[in-house]
């Protein structure tokens, strides 16, 4: 209940309707009523009460589907991490100006 998996992120980027607890590393991701819901882990009534709602309106659920995926394509998706990655990397090695480390200043 305390940690945000991948399998989120991917159901999120499907645009599955998610409901999660209401924990610090899923409000990271998850805002609830805008990209998903979330709710009181140590609730199984209103866990409960969330999922029933959602089964009972579903075509009332497809913009907070939509904005889960939005959301996984803005933070997350390769062409938007690959570059920040490749230019951590480049700086570590020094081959960027602004490098992290200069290796010929030791």
């Amino acid at each position: 209940p305390f940690v945000l998996s991948w399998s989120v992120l991917e159901a999120m980027s499907c645009e599955a309707l998610v409901v999660a607890s209401d924990t610090q590393t899923v409000k990271e991701v998850i805002t609830d009523g805008e990209n998903g819901f979330l709710v009181e882990f140590f609730s199984p009534e209103a866990i409960a009460e969330k999922v029933a709602v959602c089964l009972d309106n579903p075509s009332a659920l497809t913009k907070i589907k939509k904005n889960a995926r939005k959301t996984i394509l803005e933070r997350y998706s390769l062409d938007r991490t690959v570059a920040a990655q490749i230019d951590i990397i480049e700086q570590a090695a020094g081959k960027k100006a602004g490098t992290i480390a200069n290796f010929d200043s030791f």
